[in-house]
């Protein structure tokens, strides 16, 4: 991960490089980054809190150290990503946990299309340009229908799936409140 010379992390990155220069010893360093600009120093690695960046249309969030075992939140209609951020600090401690906002919701673009396997390509497009691997995912809702969708076009990217209140089928689902059909 490259941080920019421009951005807040970077000032707490050059100094906790400038402390372990200077022989500090690890749990120094980690209680500095904790302190500090929400940076975290796992195995020698730092990678920010909320590291966010866009990727095939979507707002893309990452937390956990970047060795760790990728875990793939996939939210349902209504709902973003940071629906998630209280989890994340949680499953970060043994995670590598990427919150992706679908197209259309929370922070990311609108798609020319919100068909189901339209949508899980993009998020294989997303995971093949984060250099991932295979995932755990944990979809809630109807993000199941993209998460089983994800599975059926590229099984090679899903490591286990668990779906959260997801129906049988597209037709199982209630018809939406005119509210929400509305603001979608």
């Amino acid at each position: 991960m490259a941080w920019k010379p421009s951005s807040p992390d970077w000032t707490s990155l050059k100094r906790a490089l400038a402390l372990l220069g200077e022989g500090l010893r690890e749990t120094a360093l980690r209680e500095h980054l904790s302190k500090t600009a929400g940076l975290v120093a796992v195995h020698g690695l730092c990678m920010s809190r909320n590291f966010v960046e866009h990727s095939q249309r979507m707002h893309v969030v990452r937390d956990g150290a970047a060795e760790a075992s990728p875990l793939l939140l996939v939210h349902g209609s209504g709902a973003s990503g940071g629906s998630r951020g209280p989890l994340a600090p949680a499953l970060a401690a043994r995670h590598h946990v990427v919150r992706v906002d679908l197209p259309g919701c929370g922070q990311s673009l609108a798609a020319p299309t919100f068909h189901v396997p339209d949508q899980a390509g993009r998020v294989a497009a997303m995971l093949d340009e984060l250099g991932l691997g295979a995932v755990t995912v944990v979809a809630h809702s109807s993000g199941g229908y993209v998460a089983t969708s994800l599975v059926e076009q590229r099984p090679d990217l899903v490591r286990s799936l668990a779906l959260i209140s997801t129906g049988p089928s597209m037709d199982a689902l209630l018809p939406q409140p005119l509210i929400l059909r509305v603001l979608l």
